[in-house]
C-alpha cells in the first residue's frame, strides 16, 4: 500500500520552527549600535558596566561575551582589559580617548597618592590596552599646557634617561612647596629695593626661613615654577647670584655677579683680568651675557665695584684686579674721602679678633653685641661692616640674633642694630 505525503504540510511545519537568533550576536550589533548613538549625541565616556545598563535585558555576561563576536570585535574596545568597569569606547575614537584629560585625571587619582605624589606617565598607563597607552605616552609630553589644574609636569633623571611624570597637587612636594616660595621671595626683595636685589641663593634659602635639606634645596631650584621664572646666573654654583626672568640687566649690574665671574677667571699667575674676558666667563647665563660688559664698565665708571676689588686701565681696555694682590701701601678711595680700602680678608681677620676680645661681656658665651663690636672695629665704614658681617653670617660662621620690635632698646642699640627685612639683629653668635 503506498502512503501518500503532504508536501506542501511538510513545508508548514518547517515555517513553524525558524531558527532561534543567537542573543550574543544580538547583543554584538546592539552594544556597536548603542556606542555609535551615544557618540553623536553626548560628549561623555562610558564605562562598561554604564554601556551595558544602556541595553535593555542585556546581562553584564553576555555583553561580554558580545565583544568577542562580530561586530563588537572590530569596533569596540575597553580602555583596560583587567577593569571589569573600564572606559569602553569604538576604536575609531581611540586617538581622542588618548588626548582626553580627564581620563589622565582619573589615571593620577588612582596611580598617586600621599606617599607616593609623583608617578611617571609609563607607570599611570601600564594597564591600559597597549594602543591606547602608546598613543597616551606619546601626546602628554609635548602638550603639557594642556594638562588638568591640579596636575603639574615633572622630569625624573633615571642615569641618562629623562623620564616624563605627572605630580597631583593634592599631595605637596617639598621642592615644589620651596620652589613656589623662592619666588615669592624674589619678588618681595625686589620690591625692597637694589640692595637686597638681586641676591646669591643661598641667601635667597635663608630669607624664606626653610630648613630643609640639600637635596631638597637642589631640587627645588630644578622645580617648577622656580626653574621657568627666575635666572641662575651660573647653574652649576651653589652661591650663584640670581633675579627673576625679564631682570637680565639688573642681574648683570649686581657687584655680587662682578666678584663671582672675577674669582672664576682669576689665577695666582693672571691676578689681573680684562673687563671683555670677564664678560666672557664660561658658565654664565646666556641671558645676562649680552649685558654683562656694558654694566661692569658702567660700575666702574661709577665707583661701584664690589669692595675688595680694584679696576685700572690698561691701554683702552678697563681691567679688574683685587686690591689684596697688590703690593705696597693701601689704596685711597677719593669717592669716599681718602678712606682706606680693606680687602675682605682683613675685615675676617679683624672681626674674628674683636669677637674674641668682647666673647662673654654680656655674660653669655660666644655672643657678643653690635654695640661693642661696631666701635671695636670702627675703621670699617658701615655699609662696608653690614656687608661683610652678612657674608660671615652666610657662610655658616656667624648668625644674628633677632629683636622682636624696638621696646627696650636704648637708643644706642637701635643705633647700632643690623635691620634685615625690617627686624632689628642686636646679638651676634659665633657658631
Amino acid at each position: 500500500m503506498d502512503i501518500m505525503v503532504d508536501a506542501s504540510q511538510a513545508a508548514v511545519k518547517k515555517r513553524r520552527s525558524p531558527k532561534r537568533p543567537d542573543p550574543v550576536s544580538v547583543a554584538s550589533n546592539a552594544l556597536v549600535e548603542t556606542l555609535q548613538t551615544h557618540g553623536s549625541t553626548s560628549s561623555g565616556w562610558l564605562t562598561f558596566l554604564q554601556l551595558v545598563a544602556l541595553v535593555p535585558g542585556l546581562t553584564v555576561e553576555v555583553a561580554q561575551a558580545a565583544l568577542r563576536k562580530a561586530p563588537a570585535k572590530q569596533q569596540v574596545m575597553l580602555a583596560s582589559k583587567l577593569d571589569q568597569n573600564s572606559l569602553v569606547l569604538l576604536k575609531a575614537d581611540l586617538e581622542s580617548l588618548s588626548r582626553d584629560a580627564g581620563l589622565l585625571k582619573s589615571m593620577v587619582a588612582q596611580g598617586c597618592s600621599a606617599a607616593v605624589p609623583v608617578r611617571t606617565l609609563a607607570e599611570l598607563t601600564q594597564s591600559l590596552d597597549k594602543s591606547l597607552k602608546k598613543l597616551v605616552d606619546n601626546y602628554w609630553p609635548t602638550h603639557t599646557q594642556q594638562l588638568p589644574i591640579g596636575l603639574l609636569p615633572v622630569v625624573l633623571i633615571s642615569g641618562r634617561k629623562k623620564l616624563f611624570a605627572i605630580h597631583d597637587e593634592r599631595f605637596p612636594l617639598p621642592e615644589v612647596e620651596l620652589s613656589r616660595k623662592l619666588i615669592d621671595e624674589l619678588k618681595r626683595l625686589k620690591t625692597a629695593g637694589e640692595h637686597s636685589y638681586p641676591t646669591r641663593l643661598p641667601a635667597l634659602f635663608e630669607s624664606t626661613g626653610s630648613s630643609t635639606t640639600q637635596t631638597v634645596r637642589d631640587k627645588s631650584i630644578l622645580s617648577e615654577p622656580f626653574c621657568s621664572q627666575a635666572i641662575i646666573s651660573f647653574e652649576s654654583d651653589p652661591q650663584a647670584v640670581v633675579a627673576l626672568v625679564g631682570d637680565e640687566a639688573l642681574l648683570a649690574d649686581s657687584r655680587s655677579l662682578l666678584s663671582m665671574a672675577f674669582e672664576k677667571i682669576r689665577t695666582d699667575a693672571n691676578q689681573v683680568i680684562a673687563v671683555d674676558k670677564i664678560a666672557k666667563c664660561k658658565g654664565l647665563h646666556s641671558a645676562v651675557r649680552p649685558y654683562f660688559q656694558t654694566s661692569i664698565e658702567r660700575n666702574i665708571a661709577g665707583n661701584r665695584i664690589p669692595f675688595g676689588l680694584g679696576a685700572l686701565k690698561i691701554g683702552k681696555k678697563w681691567s679688574v684686579f683685587r686690591l689684596s694682590d697688590v703690593v705696597g701701601n693701601a689704596p685711597v678711595n677719593k669717592a669716599s674721602g681718602n678712606q682706606t680700602v680693606f680687602a675682605p680678608a682683613d675685615f675676617v681677620r679683624d672681626f674674628d679678633s674683636a669677637f674674641a676680645s668682647l666673647d662673654g661681656k654680656l655674660g653669655l658665651p660666644r655672643y657678643a653685641s653690635l654695640v661693642d663690636l661696631r666701635p671695636a672695629l670702627s675703621k670699617y665704614p658701615r655699609e662696608i661692616f653690614d656687608q661683610e658681617l652678612l657674608t660671615l653670617r652666610r657662610s655658616g660662621r656667624y648668625s644674628l640674633s633677632l629683636v622682636e620690635g624696638r621696646f627696650g632698646l636704648t637708643d644706642e642699640e637701635r643705633a647700632a642694630c643690623l635691620v634685615i627685612d625690617h627686624v632689628p639683629h642686636l646679638l651676634v653668635h659665633r657658631k
